[in-house]
């Protein structure tokens, strides 16, 4: 293969914003399209060396998986490894364990599949995972292994009958991934099948730069005026992707053309005598580009550890820090990892896949070893307190049960006695209130009918991508049709609690979707407010007009910090636990926006505010005589539940004896 040094700019292009998008700059909220541009150029080269050395009659799948193993495996071994000692000391057990599940999903080629039954990749606890972003290279691997085959598969029938299938497939998988998109977000953007038409895409642009009339400069039959614009138009569309795609896109779908389009436009037509060529070409560009993959690996670690060691959230400074650290530790482990491996001299092919099966069973067993020990529970924090109780005080806080959330059903496991006095109604928000409505001597009878992020809205239903899209709206709208329909048909209730942060009915990017199936997207903070306000203020007057007592409590303040990891922090590493506490003024716009809300309901509703219990005098407190009020950015913590549900005496508010 000719070397080409736009495509190593290319790549720059590539690694770069993606370290900036998981460094939280919200200029390039887009930079994880990153990744797609490697998809493209990965599909590029792996087939144009396919096609060079069937060519030359020197292709075998033993070389082909030699030159992956050459190229993938040593680098990431290597910091795979030097993640371990700063996940055991920094690492709770269950993020240990995690952790150490990762290990083997990379070992064994399959760290997208464990990802994408763990939390989605744009959550906040996603930041934490030091080799979240080695999904990427699973879905190239499986790609790596299965494509091979399939061209000798299809080569049979010749080159155009091989183009015409990977079309065929591309088109398949783009649809598919599209379909995905709205049905399974989840397993759309971690999985091959919905990834592969952008592999394809590189792989059709190497077939048809290898076309046998084409001359020896790759597209000196095209005019260079011809291919100028086209490269030109190739970078405009990466750039119009870096900023109109962000985490609430669906992805991929069709707006991962922006990406998958512009780096084929690239690959195809921006040569030397291109100015996007000449422009890719540049020495840092080109510079950056060879030590890409090391820099891709590591990132992440760099980042992840930060996070999970800092007091505070690290901020712009430390994450340009942390960009800068990352520059030396790539080029040395290019220079000194990556070159050395690739280098037949160096290491003969039996060397190589004695190494890269023995790094493989070496991550399996360490991988092995923190799983099977559930994280090592039993290691000290500062205050000498083992890691595991420090931990279960941040246990996820479904309210009386994990079976109360997803759909409307009465289980006993989600009632805490006979006859229901209370219903716990609404999204996570209101399951975290279990502890406080049945803290204390005397607790009420509660019935909790949840489902997560699904606020007591009837008639209405968040719609947010990628992750809660139109069939997941008309669950939710099921959801609340089917608590309604039972409240109204319950003889003996008194009292119903309705919660949410409502935060996902609210701003101006709010997407809903009706009783009728319609879908509303209005673009105004302001209607927005209007149309929620409406649909609570009708689920107020229905409950009251059923006989039942509806009291709204509002969720707690939230200044958009993970306090829960913060107050573990600092109890694993002895900081003070007040930096956690946080002032009125940072409150998060959308927590103001559910204040406001509430507020259009509190002249005839009775309505419940947590701040005034959580803040005072315009400090808002993480920690309460020594009990953690929050487990994660808002929730509140079983434990701070029960305290405030104790000290604010809520069951006798809801019945209103006082």
């Amino acid at each position: 293969m000719q070397y080409r040094p736009e495509i190593d700019g290319l790549r720059a292009v590539a690694v770069l914003p993606v370290l900036f998008f998981h460094a939280g700059f919200p200029a390039l909220a887009g930079g994880f399209i990153g990744v797609d541009i490697f998809f493209v150029i990965s599909g590029y080269l792996i087939t144009s060396i396919i096609l060079a050395e069937r060519a030359a009659g020197r292709f075998t799948l033993t070389g082909f998986y030699e030159r992956r193993a050459r190229r993938i495996l040593p680098a990431l071994f290597t910091v795979a490894l030097c993640c371990l000692p700063f996940a055991f000391a920094w690492m709770t057990p269950r993020q240990l364990e995690d952790f150490s599940e990762s290990l083997m999903a990379v070992a064994l080629f399959g760290s997208n599949f464990l990802f994408w039954q763990e939390e989605g990749y744009f959550q906040l606890t996603a930041e934490l995972k030091p080799l979240l972003h080695t999904w990427s290279l699973g879905v190239e691997e499986q790609f790596y292994i299965l494509f091979p085959l399939l061209i000798l598969l299809l080569w049979r029938f010749g080159r155009g009958r091989v183009a015409a299938a990977l079309f065929l497939l591309g088109i398949a998988s783009f649809i598919l991934a599209e379909w995905m998109s709205g049905h399974a977000a989840s397993a759309n953007f971690y999985l091959l099948p919905s990834r592969a038409w952008e592999l394809f895409t590189g792989a059709l642009c190497a077939l048809y730069l290898a076309r046998e009339e084409r001359t020896p400069e790759n597209g000196a039959t095209i005019p260079c005026s011809v291919r100028n614009i086209l490269a030109l138009v190739g970078i405009t569309l990466i750039v119009a992707g870096l900023g109109l795609i962000d985490n609430s896109t669906p992805f991929p779908s069709r707006y991962t053309l922006l990406p998958v389009l512009g780096t084929a436009l690239i690959i195809l037509f921006a040569r030397g005598d291109t100015i996007a060529g000449r422009l890719l070409a540049r020495r840092p560009l080109v510079a950056v580009g060879l030590i890409s993959y090391s820099l891709y690996l590591w990132h992440q670690p760099l980042f992840a550890f930060a996070r999970l060691r800092s007091e505070e959230d690290p901020g712009p400074m430390l994450y340009l820090l942390l960009i800068a650290a990352a520059f030396p530790l790539a080029f040395l482990s290019w220079r000194y990892i990556e070159k050395p491996f690739r280098s037949r001299d160096r290491f003969t092919r039996k060397q190589i896949f004695t190494f890269s099966g023995g790094g493989i069973l070496l991550l399996i067993c360490l991988g092995a070893a923190g799983d099977i020990g559930k994280g090592f529970p039993n290691r000290l924090g500062a205050e000498g307190r083992t890691l595991a109780s420090l931990e279960e005080r941040l246990r996820p806080n479904n309210g009386l049960s994990s079976l109360c959330d997803h759909s409307f059903r009465i289980r006993p496991e989600c009632m805490s006695g006979q006859p229901p006095e209370i219903v716990l109604w609404g999204d996570s928000y209101a399951m975290h209130l279990a502890d406080a409505l049945t803290a204390g001597d005397n607790p009420p009878a509660l019935i909790q009918l949840t489902k997560s992020v699904c606020g007591p809205l009837p008639g209405l239903a968040p719609v947010i991508a990628p992750l809660y899209m139109e069939s997941w709206a008309e669950g939710c709208l099921t959801f609340n049709q089917q608590v309604m329909a039972w409240l109204r048909a319950q003889n003996g209730l008194k009292y119903v609690v309705l919660s949410s942060p409502f935060s996902q009915y609210l701003g101006e990017d709010a997407v809903f979707l009706d009783d009728t199936g319609n879908r509303i997207q209005t673009g105004n903070a302001a209607e927005n407010m209007e149309i929620v306000a409406a649909h609570l203020t009708a689920a107020l007057e229905s409950l009251t007009a059923a006989g039942l007592r509806p009291v709204v409590i509002g969720p707690p303040p939230q200044s958009g910090r993970n306090i829960g990891q913060c107050l573990l922090r600092a109890e694993m590493f002895g900081f003070d636990p007040a930096g956690c506490d946080f002032a009125m003024t940072e409150v998060e716009e959308r927590s103001r926006m559910a204040a406001t809300l509430l507020d259009q309901v509190a002249d005839k509703y009775p309505v419940i505010r947590l701040e005034d219990f959580i803040c005072a005098e315009g400090n808002c407190r993480a920690m309460k005589d020594g009990v953690f009020l929050y487990r994660d950015a808002g929730h509140l913590s079983h434990e701070g539940a029960a305290l405030i549900g104790r000290e604010m005496n809520l069951p006798a508010r809801i019945r209103d004896e006082k």
